[in-house]
């Protein structure tokens, strides 16, 4: 039977204790809306007269929750919710005429902050590779790229090892590649958003030369921390402020670190195709060498075919008059 009643759509649930040989059954939902009503839908199982003789027990009725807060009276179907951005859980009853809770209300910025470090921590990932590329040991002098003949010769894995030798380097003091790391970090030296202030203020700034974090970002959480309570507007000028078409001083760091990037893969893209020309314009001198080479080949083929042939005729003549002096 419990099993059957706390299956069904009744919404209750239905418990017997063994210690107090009943059985007790409570509504599934809350507040003084809440009820429970048993009744025989068919046969004779409840009732003082029933099958099981089972009469009427002690009745308990759900009540709502009631709460004055700041004066206002507030009532509830349940005994935890939210107001204005503010949960609520009571717990227990109080007199009003002399017990009452006084508390002060803070907005969290924790999480805002740890958003700022993972922020933080995603950037210096990127300087730090590019750093390890701007600083890459070149092995170009010894591993020359490979030709097919020598790839023949080779296994996979050995070509994949050559190749990662090669590629090395590649890199190494690319003045392109460090103005865009000089340019990264000088975001956070400049005044940002229209603040007139660069990211120290709100406690960002580079680690010390002497430690681990040297050349990175740090996040001063006490200050970031500090610099959201006392004007959160502030910050959010800091690093969305502005727009792209901004001045610089007027935009914030996002779109500062944004027209940075922008910038780089413009020249990049601009280098790319320079070389794109430049390989082009290669691939057609070969085209053109290989045509000329070829004509100049068939040029002395026939030369020394004719070359051959008459030799062939002199040979046969010589023959011919030594076999006459014979």
């Amino acid at each position: 039977m419990l099993a059957e009643i706390n299956g069904s759509d009744a919404g209750v649930t239905m418990q017997y204790s063994r210690l107090k040989d009943a059985f007790t059954i409570t509504s599934n939902s809350t507040g003084a809306d809440s009820t429970v009503t048993v009744s025989n839908l068919t046969g004779n199982a409840f009732g003082s007269s029933g099958a099981f003789g089972i009469g009427t027990g002690i009745l308990a009725t759900g009540q709502n929750s009631i709460a004055v807060i700041d004066g206002v009276t507030v009532e509830r179907d349940s005994n935890s919710y939210t107001i204005d951005g503010v949960s609520y859980n009571h717990t227990q009853i109080t007199d009003l005429s002399n017990e009452q809770a006084t508390f002060t209300v803070t907005r969290d910025f924790s999480s805002t902050v740890d958003a700022v470090k993972t922020f933080v921590d995603g950037l210096n990932t990127l300087l730090t590779k590019f750093t390890t590329l701007l600083g890459e040991k070149s092995y170009a002098n010894s591993y020359k790229p490979l030709t097919d003949a020598q790839r023949d010769e080779m296994s996979e894995k050995e070509i994949e090892q050559w190749e990662e030798k090669a590629k090395s380097g590649l890199l190494r003091h690319n003045s392109a590649l460090s103005g865009l790391v000089t340019s990264l970090k000088g975001v956070f030296y400049s005044p940002a958003g229209g603040t007139g202030s660069n990211a120290s203020a709100i406690g960002i700034a580079t680690g010390n030369y002497y430690d681990t974090n040297k050349g990175l970002l740090v996040v001063d959480t006490e200050a970031l921390t500090k610099a959201l309570s006392e004007d959160p507007d502030y910050v959010i000028s800091m690093f969305t402020g502005g727009s792209s078409t901004a001045a610089s001083s007027d935009q914030g760091l996002i779109y500062k670190l944004r027209s940075a990037l922008t910038a780089y893969q413009k020249n990049t893209a601009d280098t790319i195709e320079e070389t794109e020309d430049k390989i082009d314009k290669t691939d057609e001198s070969i085209d053109s060498l290989k045509k000329k080479l070829s004509a100049l080949a068939e040029k002395y083929y026939q030369k020394f075919s004719v070359m051959e042939t008459a030799l062939a005729k002199l040979n046969s003549q010589a023959s011919y008059i030594s076999q006459l002096f014979s």
